[in-house]
Parts: structure tokens; sequence; C-alpha cells
């Protein structure tokens, strides 16, 4: 089974954009090339190294083709397997334009694959809209935007309702809310549009021995050629290096650089993913991570106090079973005491009944 991706190209010859030459090899070649798709980081792995990023080139220059926002939802609400079998028809669009396609080897029905595939499409989409709404909407005054299409591959309808949902009053909060978190962003990348995976493949010929850690990564993914290094990576830099490089005590074993990386960028943000980007730890909300080692704190506490109120129940016990046993004596001994004062007691009656049977038992009266 082949997963298609779809490349435009005009029939008219008005354009002549011939694809890339890794596509160009892969196509002449006239067999499907065998794709895999990595599950934790949802990044496409070819036998052709550069194959990711001409198939992401291919979707963001190529496909002009944009949804509105009823379209998008409707997307959303029919599931992943909608937008699997707009990747997989073959057709023309409205100015005819062929689909002419390039087909790859995959499982089409793998979970992964679905979940990659329908990302990498709605990011086309998103960031094609993006554009529009810098370009069309955000530039210039709202009596100003244009009332018909910008673009020849929308229609003047989806246009308008486009930009009616650019201009509500909840489209505008967002905004300014999302302005205002981007605005707090500490450490920015700098491999610009390209994507962390993208970015990483790249690296593969660099570092061909060894693969990079996560100090290695931060550092490739944060120095600008022209700028260098911000002097807030710089500072998480050498904080990671000071915890890696810190002198251990007998038997401590040294720092892993995956969790001083963490525990660093954890302290500047609490909601940190970098290494959940790069796809070498789960993703976890630092202040989730401090509730529980909180709880796992106070678990072993709760486990110490436990244990200590064991060990005293166990004494207590003990002190109660040695006061026991003495009781028990003491009542055996009690019990033994009265019956030897119980004998004493009935030898005294007896010896009393016999004197009084010497007495004469009556006197002569005067």
């Amino acid at each position: 089974m082949s997963l298609t991706v779809i490349a435009m190209v005009n029939k008219t010859g008005v354009r002549k954009a011939q694809p890339p030459m890794q596509l160009g090899r892969i196509t002449r070649s006239k067999k499907n090339c065998t794709t895999r798709i990595n599950d934790e980081i949802n990044l496409v792995e070819t036998s052709v190294q550069a194959i990711e990023e001409d198939v992401e080139g291919q979707l963001n220059e190529r496909d002009q083709h944009i949804a509105d926002a009823s379209h998008q939802n409707g997307c959303q609400n029919e599931g992943d397997d909608h937008i699997l079998n707009e990747l997989n028809h073959e057709g023309h669009n409205q100015n005819g334009t062929a689909m002419n396609e390039l087909k790859f080897q995959t499982d089409v029905t793998s979970p992964p694959v679905k979940k990659a595939c329908v990302a990498m499409m709605k990011k086309a989409v998103r960031q094609q809209r993006y554009k529009l709404k810098k370009k069309y909407f955000d530039a210039c005054p709202l009596h100003l935007v244009p009332k018909t299409s910008p673009v020849t591959s929308m229609s003047n309808d989806q246009w308008d309702k486009l930009v009616d949902y650019w201009k509500s009053e909840e489209k505008m909060v967002i905004s300014e809310k999302n302005k205002t978190n981007r605005s707090k962003v500490q450490f920015h990348q700098t491999t610009g549009s390209r994507s962390y995976e993208m970015h990483i493949v790249n690296l593969a010929n660099k570092y061909q021995n060894e693969p990079p850690n996560a100090l290695d990564l931060f550092k490739e993914l944060h120095y600008s050629k022209t700028k260098g290094f911000t002097p807030i990576v710089q500072s998480i830099i050498a904080q990671v290096e000071d915890k890696i490089h810190a002198p251990l005590d007998d038997g401590e074993e040294s720092k892993d650089v995956t969790d001083a990386v963490f525990e660093v960028l954890g302290q500047k943000n609490k909601k940190n993913g970098f290494l959940a980007n790069v796809g070498m730890k789960t993703f976890l909300r630092a202040d989730n991570a401090e509730s529980q080692r909180e709880l796992q704190a106070e678990l072993v506490a709760e486990q110490q106090t436990s244990n200590d109120l064991r060990e005293l129940v166990k004494t207590q016990q003990q002190q109660m079973d040695e006061m026991m046993k003495k009781f028990q004596e003491s009542e055996t001994a009690r019990a033994r005491q009265d019956e030897e004062l119980k004998n004493k007691q009935a030898e005294t009656d007896a010896l009393i009944k016999g004197l009084m049977s010497m007495i004469p038992a009556s006197l002569p009266t005067r």
C-alpha cells in the first residue's frame, strides 16, 4: 500500500517548477520509496535522508489550496480519516491544475502514519492562513481589508468567512493573549521555519560517531550564526555544565546530561518542553514535576513515620507481653497463697473444733 503526497503542477505550462533532485531520482526509479514514521516525535524516516524536508517543502510551497474556518472545523469533526482521504485522491482543482502524485511505500493504516500525515497537512493549512492574515488583515486597518479573495485558490465566500472569523471578538481576545504569551518566551529557536525534528535529521552528518546529547541539541537549536548565543542561553549552558562537572562525593554518580538540562530548564520555565520536542524525554510540566517530587518526599516521610510507629507499636506490644506475663505470674502466686491460706484456715478450724469437743457439754448449777 502506498501513501500519496500531492504536489501541484500547472498543466498550462505557466509554472514550470521542477521537483527537487531527490524526488526526481525517486520518480525516475519507478519504485515506491519505503517510509517509516517515528511514533515518538512524528518524524518521517526514509532511505534518502533529505526526503523529509523535500516533502514538507512540497506541501508548504506548492499546495496553494486553503481551507476556510468552517471547512477546517469540518475536517476536525470528521476525524483523521477524512484528511487521509484528501491526501490519497487524484483529481483537478478549480483552476484546472493537475494533481501529480509522488508515492511512498508505507502502511497508511498505522496510527503513527495517520498522526504524522494529519499533523503535516494541518500545519500546512495553518501556515498558509497565517501568511494570508499577516499580509492582508494585520497589515492594514479593518476598513481597508480586501472585500474579495486576494488569492485564486479561495472563493470570495470563503474569504468573507475567514475575515469574519479573524475579526470576531473571541478571536481578537485569543490573538492578544497569544501575543502576550509569545512575549514571555525566553528560549527562541534559531532554526527558522525548519522544525526541530528536521534540523536534527540534518545534524546526522555532524554527529556520525556519537549521537548528540541534550546539551548539544540545546546549543545547536539556540545558536544564531549572526548573534551567537543570547545571554540567557549562555546562562543555561553554564548552569548545565556546572551540574554535570560538579564534584562528587564518595559513591555518588555523575549527573546525567538529560536530567541536568531538564532541571535547569524547569527552574527557568515551568512549561518548558524542549526535551519532549526533540524526543528525549516525555513532556512533563515543571510544576507537575515539582508536585511529584513533593508527593514523593511526603510519601518517604510517611513511610518513615509508619516505620517509626510500627517500631513503637512493636516495643509497646513487647512491654504489654512482659506486663501480662508478670500479671499472670502474680495471679498464679496470689491463687497459690489463697489456697495455702484456705488450707491453713481449714486446719485451724479443725483444731478449734477438736478443742471444743474436749470441753464438757454442761456444768452443774448452784
